[in-house]
């Protein structure tokens, strides 16, 4: 029943987020948002139902080519600033800032970590 609710209270997503380039991936009870624009505009959206997001499952992650990240690359989400990681598990899937190498999935899935 819980991805069912969450999809029904998340339906609107896809109005507040146009006109920016973003991309969103809605799965169960879980969204990505592909774009660190959507995210005060989606903690707006949030206050305005009374709809909780979960900090500690919210992190940010920036997908680059290469090169170091900025330090004034952050998101804050309730007033504090959202932890950064360099690779994040989503779906079975390792992904790391470069988006292109799968090496710590590779090596998770081989050593069973």
């Amino acid at each position: 029943m819980s991805p069912t609710l969450f999809n029904i209270s998340t339906a609107d997503v896809n109005i507040i987020t146009q006109g920016l380039d973003v991309t969103i991936i809605l799965y169960a009870d879980n969204m990505v948002l592909g774009s660190s624009k959507t995210v005060d505009r989606l903690e707006d959206w949030a206050t305005d139902i009374d709809f909780k997001i979960n900090k500690n499952k919210t992190v940010m992650m920036i997908l680059r080519n290469a090169g170091r990240m900025a330090a004034e690359d952050k998101i804050t989400l309730q007033g504090e600033k959202l932890q950064r990681v360099n690779y994040f598990r989503y779906l079975g899937i390792t992904l790391q800032t470069t988006g292109l190498s799968f090496k710590i999935h590779i090596r998770e899935s081989t050593t069973g970590a």
